[in-house]
């Protein structure tokens, strides 16, 4: 059950995405992929139900992202990260936003991924003989990934006592 008429019947797609590097915005992505994780214990003592007592609040681990773009986008990319970074892109901090978004009528919000404390740690180039075009995929370490403002590591904890 729905509680928004999509227009069109339209859902999500990659033509739904947009994509900003410090709120400047690129058109020439081909796919983003990222991933993160809370890893967890489970901690068991002395219970004669051999259950675990519960788990620790474990540790955050933002994953890389991953974006595959056209290589001439990702050189403009690289210059302007450059020019922040003194000379140096992979010296250079950076945001990191995808919006995804559909005209809908009724309470919808667009989903908004915003990855903060991006570095640029690899990159790799792609050129092949034939018709296809060149590409260079950068992998970006995150700090923190959130998802419309929520996140997956603690936020309680990080509150000063």
């Amino acid at each position: 059950m729905s509680d928004l008429i999509r227009v069109g019947s339209t859902l999500y797609g990659f033509n739904s995405e947009s994509f900003k590097f410090d709120g400047v915005p690129y058109q020439g992505i081909q796919g983003v992929s990222s991933s993160e994780k809370r890893t967890r214990k489970l901690v068991r003592a002395a219970k004669r139900s051999g259950t675990p007592m519960g788990r620790t609040s474990g540790v955050y681990e933002p994953g890389m992202i991953t974006i595959k773009m056209l290589k001439d986008s990702a050189q403009v990319l690289l210059t302007q990260l450059a020019l922040k970074g003194l000379g140096s892109f992979g010296d250079t901090e950076f945001t990191f936003t995808a919006q995804v978004w559909e005209p809908a009528i009724g309470p919808i919000t667009p989903i908004l991924f915003l990855a903060t404390g991006c570095t640029l740690d690899e990159l790799k180039d792609d050129a092949q003989e034939g018709p296809d075009e060149t590409t260079t995929e950068l992998s970006i370490q995150p700090l923190m990934i959130l998802r419309n403002g929520v996140r997956l590591a603690s936020l309680i904890r990080e509150i000063p006592i």
